[in-house]
């Protein structure tokens, strides 16, 4: 993944997110209608203090996907170097011993 769609899925990841705590907050559970205003806002605090930390988990989780698959793609990449340059010095040799034969 590049960083254009780590981004992408993090932007969508927080408008769902967002979406999802402006519906609870405007409709709410019946039975919390009936409760004391102060105890609804105190459980809408804690699940937005969840939320977020749950989000900012997430955020530095991607983060270090991120990382890896780059350290990743160098990896494979020198890999692929090193096997153009080992294929090229065979056949190097090869046609050296050819001649020499």
């Amino acid at each position: 993944m590049d960083t254009e769609s780590i981004l992408i899925l993090i932007l969508v990841f927080l408008s769902i997110t967002t979406i999802l705590v402006a519906g609870y907050m405007k409709n709410g559970s019946p039975e919390k209608k009936e409760h004391d205003s102060d105890n609804d806002f105190s459980d809408i605090e804690r699940d937005y203090e969840q939320l977020r930390v749950l989000v900012v988990e997430l955020i530095k989780k991607l983060e270090g996907m991120a990382i890896s698959d780059r350290d990743l793609k160098n990896q494979i990449q020198a890999l692929q170097s090193l096997s153009g340059v080992n294929r090229e010095q065979i056949k190097y040799l090869t046609s050296n011993v050819n001649s020499l034969v």
